[in-house]
């Protein structure tokens, strides 16, 4: 049997949405291969210290500069150990995909990390056009990464198993088509292939 493609299912919080912003926590999971997520604090770079704190986004996430500073992962461990994984997945899934892209593209450029990233794709967007169904998420006190991966893939294979699918075989199928918008930010991946194992049930 073909090897199952790599989907990995991504989310970041951030220390806010102002200018200067940064990462402050990252997650992924691929929902066949992987029974949680890897969740990483990054531990902010001295630059970053010296920006704004949004203590609005601190009281969504629950995650302070202190927590950072004492249990962060060193932000040039963390760049390594994503690109890493995100270089043998075929498909990335976000439910914010320009924000979450960004915050991807801040964490390699502090961590000196050259690298063309490729797109990140709107996972409520992907299950609505090739499933035909709306993901249902249980609502979390707290906006930490982790949790919100193991929710979404949760959420994902339930759709899955609704319409009677499973993760066995491959079948080549195209991309969702990008939004205006992202098309506009994306070209060069707005109409590739991507392999994604799904087959029906009887």
């Amino acid at each position: 049997m073909d090897e199952p493609p790599v989907i990995l299912v991504v989310d970041i919080e951030a220390s806010g949405l102002h200018d200067g912003g940064y990462p402050t926590e990252i997650a992924w999971m691929d929902p066949i291969r992987d029974q949680a997520a890897t969740s990483f604090l990054i531990r902010p770079s001295e630059r970053w210290l010296q920006g704004k704190w949004d203590f609005k986004a601190e009281r969504l996430t629950g995650i302070t500069r202190e927590m950072l500073i004492k249990e962060g992962v060193s932000l040039y461990e963390v760049a390594a150990r994503f690109k890493e994984r995100m270089v043998t997945a075929d498909l990335i899934l976000t439910d914010a995909p320009e924000w979450d892209r960004h915050w991807v593209e801040a964490l390699f450029r502090e961590a000196w990390v050259s690298f063309e990233l490729p797109a990140f794709y709107d996972l409520h967007a992907y299950v609505q056009e090739h499933f035909g169904a709306v993901m249902r998420l249980q609502p979390q006190p707290l906006h930490r990464a982790g949790d919100d991966v193991e929710r979404l893939v949760g959420g994902l294979i339930n759709v899955i198993q609704s319409k009677r699918l499973f993760f066995s075989s491959l079948a080549r199928i195209q991309v969702p088509a990008l939004p205006s918008r992202d098309a506009q930010l994306y070209p060069a991946h707005s109409t590739r292939e991507a392999q994604y194992c799904v087959a029906r049930l009887d």
